[in-house]
């Protein structure tokens, strides 16, 4: 099952292998050999985990990876989906950023056949918008439109237009998801899974839950991982700068002088209700076009800063290791 894992199919030019997206192996067999021997090892007060990334391409595999490690004798399983830092990830995500609240709107949309029917084009701003033809399709469309915005949510009607395709994958991770649960629940396994559609109006950064911080190797303060150093991401299917992100340095500062210090509360504070105070880019129609936000990559539309409105791990997309 480990050898199953591997990727079956590279999405990318030249370009991505330079960078380092595909190219870093695994012997599998020295692995499992590890696993086995550290269990067999192992002081009784230790637990043994394992961490693995769902992609489109694994998916199928999982359920064989749970039952090979149930057999092992694995305390827990960690599952995170995949963070595409390489355009060739980008198409590799088996979720998308579409909030499940607007998601079922936009099915419904679907089922009515509206879709095939909107018209998108350009606006006076430099983004988008939609209409229908046909006055049936209209009056279907305005009145899925009243709704949402009574329930205060917007609908990315391109991003869903480009992703809907993807419907079958996501029923299947939710398919692979039960089977794998109910195979860890015979090897009594602690099977920690990530969302398959999200709530916008759950969101909360693992960082601030848990009160913690990031430290690079020479001495910078981070709130998370995600802003030790520059670097791009391919969420919602675009492109997007990600800023280096720090609040001082332990090697001029103490500890929690920085941890105190009036920026980083109040960035801690901001993040403690990040559905009220955080904008939300995975519906927002914006996001693929032009938005100057998500071109700069240092704050959102709100002006917080640093840019975490399109995180993945705010909605246990994916998942940390803290």
């Amino acid at each position: 099952m480990f050898d199953e894992l591997k990727p079956r199919e590279v999405w990318g030019d030249a370009s991505d292998y330079a960078a380092g997206a595909v190219g870093h192996t695994t012997d599998t067999l020295s692995v499992r050999d590890n696993i086995q021997w550290l269990l067999h090892n192992r002081a009784a007060s230790i637990k043994v985990g394992v961490q693995t990334i769902i992609t489109r391409s694994n998916i199928a595999a999982f359920p064989g990876l749970v039952e090979q490690l149930g057999g092992f004798g694995v305390d827990y399983i960690s599952v995170s989906h995949l963070y595409p830092y390489y355009r060739s990830m980008m198409h590799e995500a088996a979720y998308t950023l579409i909030s499940a609240e607007s998601l079922a709107l936009l099915e419904e949309l679907e089922q009515l056949e509206i879709c095939g029917r909107l018209e998108i084009s350009p606006d006076e701003k430099g983004g988008i918008r939609a209409g229908t033809s046909g006055p049936e399709s209209t009056k279907a469309y305005e009145d899925i439109l009243r709704r949402a915005d009574a329930r205060n949510i917007s609908l990315n009607l391109p991003l869903y237009l480009l992703i809907r395709d993807k419907a079958p994958l996501f029923h299947e991770v939710e398919t692979i998801f039960l089977q794998a649960r109910e195979t860890a629940s015979r090897y009594d396994l602690e099977l920690m899974l990530p969302e398959v559609y999200a709530s916008k109006d759950s969101r909360k950064c693992p960082y601030i839950d848990r009160n913690a911080a990031v430290i690079r190797s020479d001495g910078e303060v981070a709130p998370c991982f995600s802003y030790l150093y520059p670097h791009t991401t391919y969420l919602n299917l675009h492109e997007r700068p990600c800023a280096m992100h720090t609040f001082g340095n332990i090697n001029l500062q103490r500890f929690t002088d920085i941890w105190l210090s009036q920026g980083y509360a109040s960035f801690r504070q901001s993040m403690q209700n990040m559905n009220e105070n955080i904008a939300w880019c995975g519906d927002c129609r914006f996001i693929a076009h032009n938005c100057f936000f998500a071109g700069e990559g240092r704050r959102d539309c709100l002006v917080n800063e640093p840019f975490c409105a399109e995180c993945p791990y705010s909605l246990n997309l994916t998942r940390c290791l803290l």
